[in-house]
Formats: structure tokens, sequence, C-alpha cells
């Protein structure tokens, strides 16, 4: 039926005396009276909250006063203001000729409002519930969608409307979710608005479609107040139709939903933060058809879980489509655990209370199942982002073969916030021979010289062989030259020695080197999470969470320490919660300088430990050049209280001075007229034996060691992370002998306060 049909239909006494034949009696209206009272929604004094009906109303009285030709026809749309009040004084306002009731024959008033639709008009239809499209589904599916493709491109701006979706007490007939029915059809677009500001945007959005738009409101959420945003206010807020939401974040599990049941996973996500520490992100899909996958895919490269949670049939739903999406899609990757889908049971609506509260998902049916989910998870916290915590991240996830397997570095200010380290990088093969580091360093070299190859780290970290020298120098003549590839001043060497060769000495750049590892671990699915850690959470002697500073507590099964210079703050915990002491060495940091240079000029590619005698002292500093031209160099370590963090290091003035005006005496035209690229300095992790800590805490369920490595931290990391990576993944390590390591020491090493 075209328009002018239409304005003559309407100009008859037809409609009236059709409305008054067989006229349906509007469904009990069973508001939700109050705001949504979750926490994390309830208005603030200054906040302004709006009812999703009136949310609605607004919608319909702004797109009618903007356009003239939208108008608004259903069942008892006008004289009654609608069956639940959504078109309340629209007819007074804009008159019987654009607030229609129609008769009860849904076919019939569809498909005159897609007549209109044809002929230039942009109608709403409304159905008292989308229970009742079934009557025109003909007229949706087979007119409004398809007209667009079957003409050429001829558009058909309609939008259907109406509640959709479990009601109370109300049956079989008329609580069906409809949301996939219509989701399958091409030609439609489909929204499910949850909140106020959903329900006017997308509604808005619709209307000014040009082409059909099925709007799927629920009626429980009529009478629902929410917080609404200033840009709410206006007449031309609009919300993007295929653009979800994300309503509450977090790091552990990602949900899905829409309309209503959203309310039942905020409860659900919040009830599993408070009591098991379970971070739960939750998406409002907002619109069905088209569904914003990218919104999911990169919430799931985050939390590597999804559940779908919906009010429809278990079989050929929204959540069955978002299941194929994360086999078909980038999700399937990241994916530590199959999917889950919440639904409605597989039966028809019960009308009984009892029964019908049983068949759909409720707060608890959803947080039974994330709990579920999550507990599946095996779930490794590693505390410190340093190059011993990166690498044993690396070694965890290039081991791993659980897909339930999780892995999360967490560290407080950034990756590799203190990787200047005393040793600029450099490896050694034998200077730890003779003690328990002996066999641990030399199969650490060794596998440095395997990772380079691995990971390209000639290029990514400035991995390389080098020559070694010890030289003595002094400010008084001296009659040794230096080696002719090496750029001292001449006269100042008084004797000088090789103490490693290629085959024996290496170097990298700490810092490109961590950040390399902790790359390769997250392309394996490791995460990092930057956040202050101020305890850990036991269930009897086994470790269950990580405490941070926000209270927010991180649900694990196994924690590895591996905080460098603040181990010990964490090592005091572990004593705390045994209620008896142990002996576990303290772990505290030793202050060690550096700066580093870019000479005018590409110097050898010899690392030098030189004793510079000044007269009056000795001064011991270690030159390092590097591939790019720079060259690091360290000197001696002082005592100075250890910062709450690494963005607090502040070197001594002094210490920098002294490196620099050695470097004068030594190649004053090199070195000495070279830019200065930094100054800084870092905290070397000492225990109080001078050995590392590493593996697990014997008393303690869970709980591992890393720490405490010194000078030799570079070294050594790469060994430590695998033998932690063997101990926790395979029970035991076959890389190295770490039993002189391990972190229960003779008593006398008892010194934790």
């Amino acid at each position: 039926m075209n328009g002018s049909l239409l304005r003559n239909f309407v100009n008859t006494s037809t409609l009236k005396v059709l409305g008054n034949v067989g006229k349906r009696k509007a469904l009990p209206c069973i508001p939700c009276i109050g705001t949504f009272m979750h926490k994390k929604f309830l208005a603030t004094t200054n906040e302004q909250t709006v009812t999703v009906r009136d949310a609605l109303n607004e919608a319909l009285d702004e797109e009618l006063t903007r356009d003239e030709r939208v108008f608004l026809l259903g069942e008892e749309v006008a004289q009654y203001n609608g069956a639940y009040k959504v078109s309340k004084g629209l007819l007074d306002k804009f008159g019987p000729k654009r607030i229609i009731d129609t008769p009860i024959t849904e076919a019939g008033f569809a498909g005159l409002a897609i007549g209109a639709a044809l002929a230039g008009l942009r109608p709403i239809c409304e159905f008292m519930t989308f229970n009742f499209s079934m009557q025109a589904i003909d007229q949706v599916v087979n007119s409004a969608a398809k007209v667009s493709y079957m003409t050429g491109g001829v558009n058909c701006p309609i939008v259907f409307r109406g509640p959709n979706g479990l009601a109370i007490g109300v049956a079989a007939q008329h609580s069906q979710d409809f949301a996939a029915w219509y989701g399958s059809i091409p030609g439609l677009k489909v929204v499910s608005p949850w909140d106020s500001e959903d329900a006017k945007g997308l509604l808005k959005a619709a209307i000014r479609d040009p082409n059909p738009v099925i709007v799927l409101e629920n009626e429980l959420q009529y009478g629902v107040s929410y917080p609404v945003s200033q840009e709410f206010m206006s007449s031309d807020f609009l919300l993007p139709i295929g653009k979800a939401k994300i309503i509450r974040e977090g790091n552990d599990i990602t949900v899905v939903s829409h309309s209503r049941t959203l309310n039942f996973c905020i409860e659900a996500a919040e009830k599993l933060q408070d009591e098991e520490g379970i971070s739960v992100e939750v998406i409002n899909l907002r619109s069905i058809k088209p569904l914003d996958v990218d919104t999911i895919v990169n919430s799931v490269k985050k939390t590597n879980h999804l559940v779908s949670v919906e009010t429809a049939f278990p079989q050929f739903g929204v959540g069955s489509e978002i299941c194929a999406l994360a086999m078909e899609t980038e999700i399937f990757d990241y994916l530590d655990a199959p999917v889950e889908r919440v639904t409605s049971a597989d039966v028809p609506t019960p009308y009984t209370a009892n029964l019908e509260s049983l068949s759909v998902p409720d707060t608890q049916v959803i947080a039974k199942v994330i709990k579920q989910m999550e507990e599946k998870t095996r779930h490794i916290a590693i505390l410190g982002g340093g190059v011993v915590g990166c690498s044993i991240a690396y070694h965890i996830t290039l081991l791993n073969t659980d897909p339930n397997l999780k892995v999360t570095v967490v560290e407080k200010t950034a990756i590799a916030c203190a990787a200047s380290g005393k040793a600029g990088g450099f490896l050694t093969y034998d200077w730890c021979d003779g003690g328990p580091l002996e066999d641990l360093a030399r199969k650490s070299f060794d596998l440095h010289a395997e990772l380079a190859e691995r990971l390209n780290g000639k290029i990514r970290y400035d991995y390389r062989v080098v020559d070694t020298l010890a030289i003595t120098a002094s400010t008084k003549a001296a009659s040794v030259k230096p080696p002719p590839t090496v750029w001292l001043r001449p006269g100042v060497v008084t004797k000088f020695k090789s103490i490693g060769t290629t085959q024996t000495t290496a170097q990298l750049h700490p810092y490109k080197f961590t950040k390399t590892l902790i790359e390769e671990a997250e392309l394996r699915g490791a995460k990092v999470k930057i956040a202050n850690v101020i305890g850990l959470e036991f269930d009897k002697l086994k470790v269950s969470g990580v405490r941070l500073s926000t209270n927010e507590i991180i649900p694990v099964d196994t924690v590895i320490i591996a905080m460098g210079p603040w181990s010990g703050e964490a090592l005091s915990w572990l004593v705390k919660k045994s209620g008896r002491a142990h002996q576990l060495p303290d772990v505290s940091g030793q202050r060690a300088h550096s700066i580093v240079l870019r000479p005018k000029v590409d110097i050898s590619a010899h690392v030098c430990f030189v004793t510079l005698n000044l007269g009056h002292k000795y001064a011991e500093p270690e030159i390092y050049p590097r591939p790019d031209g720079e060259v690091y160099i360290s000197g001696e370590c002082d005592e100075s209280p250890l910062p709450a963090s690494a963005e607090e290091y502040i070197p001594n003035p002094t210490a920098i001075r002294s490196l620099k005006n050695n470097m004068n005496t030594l190649s004053p035209d090199i070195l000495g007229n070279a830019t200065v690229v930094r100054e800084q300095c870092c905290y070397m992790p000492i225990s109080d034996d001078d050995k590392p800590l590493i593996g697990k805490v014997p008393w303690l369920d869970g709980v591992y060691l890393a720490t405490g490595h010194s000078v030799w931290g570079i070294l050594n990391s790469s060994g430590t992370g695998l033998v932690i990576a063997e101990m926790i993944l395979e029970g035991q390590t076959k890389f190295a002998d770490v039993r002189g390591l391990a972190p229960m020491r003779p008593k006398s090493y008892n010194k934790i306060h």
C-alpha cells in the first residue's frame, strides 16, 4: 500500500470500525520500578537518570518532530498510549494521522507499513510483543528484508519495534527471544538495547536508517532507570548500529550478552570479583546484526576466555553464532579454553513461577559457569617484569602444552624499566666456576647463543661475541702500549691481558633482550599487567591469589617471585604466612651507576675491565662498546635506600661525575669527548650469602623464587627461566644443577624479620 493510500485509509472510518473488532487486551505490564541498583551504575548526586521507557518515548518524540515522514502505528499505540506506555503523549502532540491505532492484524498493518516505506514515508511499526510478529513474518522477511535486493537498491526505511524475550508469568507464547530469528535474515539489521542510552540512541539510529531495522526491547526493562550522559540530552544523540560497548572492564573472562541479561552478567561479574578475585569483562552487544566482532576479538586477546549469555534457546542462537565466529576468526588463536554458552533451557518457557525461574539464566547460573571456566584454567603469575621474570614467561610459554594454562607477568612500572644492569649485558662462560653457580652459568652462556640464533638476537637485541681485556692504567707515565685495537690514550696503560675470547665472552643489550623475551611470550598468550603487588593470598599453605594495591585479587595456582631488589618484601610475606622462622636469606638492593656515551667514531668490540690508579685512590670502570655505536660504562657500587619503584631511581651526581672524569683520563679524545646519552643507576638484587635463590619454597604450595642474581642477572636469566619453567611444568629441572641455589638455606641465614 503506497503513501497516498495510507493517508486515505487513515482519513476514513474504516480503521475505527476495524479497531473495535476482536480488540486484543494489552498484555499484563509488570514493570521493574526504580533504578537498576548495581553499584557500577548507581547515579551520583549530580547525575541524571532516565527510565528505558522514557528514553524510547523521547527518541520517538524527537524523530517525529524532526521528520514529518515518520509515523507510528500498532495496536493501542495511540489512545491507550501504548501497551507499555512507550508512546505516552504522542497522540496528543502529533495527532491521529501520525500516531495510528491498528486492528489486531499484524500481517495487515506490517504490510501497510512496508508499503508506506516504499512510498517514501518512515513508519515505525510496533508489535505489542515480538511473539506476535510471527503473524507478520511473511511481510517482515519476504517483503521488507528482501525488497532492496530484489529491486536493485530501492530503500525500505522501516522500523519494527516492541518487547522481546522473557516477561513474567505470560507463559510460552509470550516469552521467546527473537534475536537469532531475525538476525539470520539477509537484509535486516537487528539491535537489542539494554539501558536508557541504548534505547534512545539505537532507536533514533534505526529510524534514520534507509532500510529495515528490528529493535528488540524488553518489557522488564521499561521501568528501569539508568544514568545518562550529557550527550544523551541532545536531539541528535545516536548510537551506531553494529558497534558493541564494553560496560565493565576485566582481565580474566570476556562475557558477551545483550538486553536485560546484562544486568545479571554485571552482578555475576561483581560477585566473582569480590568473592573469587576473578576479573570479568562484560560486553554489551547492542547490535545483533551486524555483529561487532572486533570488540569481541580485542577483549578475548586480553582475557583468553569467552562466555556468551542470552535468554534464547540453546540451539542456533546468538551464542551459537559467537561460538562459530570464535572458530572462524582470530579469536580462536587467543582462547585458553573452549567458549561457554549460557542460555535458557531447551523447553517452552513455563508459566508456573518456580519453573519459569529455573528455565532462564540468572546471576547465580552465570557466575557458576564463569567460575567453572576459570577453575579449568591453571594460572601462573610472575611477579616482576625484569629480565629474569620475562625469561621465565618466555620459557614457560615455550614449553607449555596445556591450552588451559594462563601466564601473567605483574610489574609495578613497566617491563624492563630497570634494565641498565651493572654488567651492561656482559655474558661469560667460566667466570662463575668453582661455586654453586658454575653449572647454571656455563649452560646459560650456551643457551644465550642458542636464543640469539632462534630469536635473531644479532638484530633484535645486539647480541655478539667479544674479546675481553683486563687493563691496569695510571695517571702517571706508563711504559706499556695499549692493544692497537683499543682506543685508550697512549701512555696511560701499565698492564693488560686477555681474560675472555669470542669463545667465552659475549654481550647483548639488556633492555632490548628483555623486551624481546616478553614479546615472544605475549605471542604465545602471556599477559602483562601493570600493577603494584602488596601481598599473596593463601588457602591454608597453598597460594591462591596475588593481592594488588587496588584491593584486586588475581586468582593464581602458582607464583614466581622475581622482583629483583624488591624481593625482600615478598620474602617477608612467605615467612609471615608460615607462622615460624625458616631459612630464607634476605634480598636487598645495591646501587650501581652507569653512563651511556656516543663517541664520534666507532670503537672496537673489546669489553674492558679497568683498574685506574688516580694517585690518591683507585677506580674500576667497566667499558662495554655496543654494536649500535653507544658505549656503556659502569662504576663502583654504593649503599643507598631502595626506592619504592624504578621510576624513582636517582643516581648519585658524584658517582656520575667520577665516571665522566675517568673517561677523560683514559680516552680524552674519544670517550671524554663523546655525547652523554644517559646518566643512570640500577639496584642489583643481592642475597645475604651472595647466591641467587632459585626454586620452590618447600613449605608452601605453588610458590617459587627466582631472585638475588646480583651482577650476573643478565647472564643467568636465560638458564633461570628454563629451570623454573621445567620445575613448574615437569616437576623437576634437567637443564642445570641448581641444588646449591635452592631457597632453603642453613639456619645461619635466617634473617627475615
